[in-house]
C-alpha cells in the first residue's frame, strides 16, 4: 500500500498520531433525477421517512454532547433538531418534489442551497450562522436518504484523526470528548469556528493540499 502524504496550513500547535477516518460529506454526490408521476408520492413517504430518521440521529446526539459538553454546547444541535422539524422548512421540500418531479435527495439539496444564500445576505448576524445550521441539517438528511449510517467514533480503538473536506463547528465539538486527537480539513483555516470552540486543544491542519511520493 502506497503512502499518502497530504501538506498544508497547521491551525494550532502540537503533534497528533492516530488512525486516519475520512469523513464524507454526502453533499457531494447529489445527483437530479426525473421522476413519472406515480413515483412522486412514494419519493415524498421516503422523505419524511429519512427526516424523522434523521431528527433521531440529531436528538441522540444532542443528548451526548449534553452530557459530555453541557446544556449550552448541546442548544448547538437543538437548534439544528428544530429546524428539521419545522413543517415550513419540509413543505419547502415536499413542494419542490411535487412541482419538479425530482428526487428528494435534489430537493433538498436545492432548498437548503437557496435557504443559505438568503440567510448570508440578511444583516442580523445571528441570522447570518444559522446557515452553518443548515448546511448541517442537510447533511443530516442526505445521509438519511442515501442510507450512511451514522458510526460513532468510540466504536474505533486508539486514537483517530478526522480527515474529509469540512467539518461543521458543531461535529467538531461533539468529536472533541471523542478519541479524536485531530483534524486535517481541505477547507479551513486559523478563522474557522470551531477551532475557537473546542473544549481542549487539538492539533489542526486547514487548507491541505495532497502529495503522492
Amino acid at each position: 500500500m502506497s503512502m499518502r502524504v497530504m501538506e498544508g496550513l497547521g491551525v494550532s500547535g502540537g503533534v497528533a498520531i492516530g488512525r486516519a477516518v475520512c469523513v464524507e460529506d454526502a453533499g457531494d454526490e447529489v445527483l437530479r433525477f426525473h421522476l413519472g408521476r406515480a413515483d412522486i408520492g412514494p419519493e415524498i413517504r421516503r422523505f419524511e421517512e429519512a427526516r424523522d430518521a434523521a431528527f433521531a440521529d440529531l436528538s441522540k446526539a444532542r443528548v451526548k454532547m449534553e452530557q459530555a459538553l453541557g446544556d449550552d454546547m448541546a442548544s448547538i444541535l437543538e437548534a439544528q433538531a428544530l429546524l428539521l422539524n419545522d413543517k415550513a422548512f419540509a413543505r419547502r421540500i415536499v413542494d419542490r418534489i411535487r412541482s419538479r418531479q425530482v428526487n428528494a435527495e435534489w430537493a433538498v439539496a436545492r432548498t437548503c442551497n437557496e435557504l443559505e444564500i438568503r440567510f448570508a445576505e440578511i444583516e442580523s448576524e445571528y441570522l447570518r450562522e444559522r446557515s452553518e445550521d443548515l448546511r448541517n441539517v442537510s447533511r443530516y438528511l442526505l445521509r438519511s436518504l442515501q442510507g450512511i449510517g451514522h458510526h460513532e467514533l468510540s466504536e474505533i480503538e486508539g486514537n483517530v484523526v478526522l480527515v474529509g473536506k469540512e467539518l461543521a463547528p458543531s461535529d467538531a465539538l461533539r468529536f472533541s470528548r471523542e478519541n479524536v486527537v485531530g483534524f486535517a480539513l481541505e477547507v479551513g483555516g486559523q478563522s474557522d469556528p470551531y477551532n475557537h470552540h473546542r473544549a481542549r486543544p487539538e492539533p489542526t491542519d486547514g487548507g491541505e493540499s495532497h502529495r503522492h511520493p
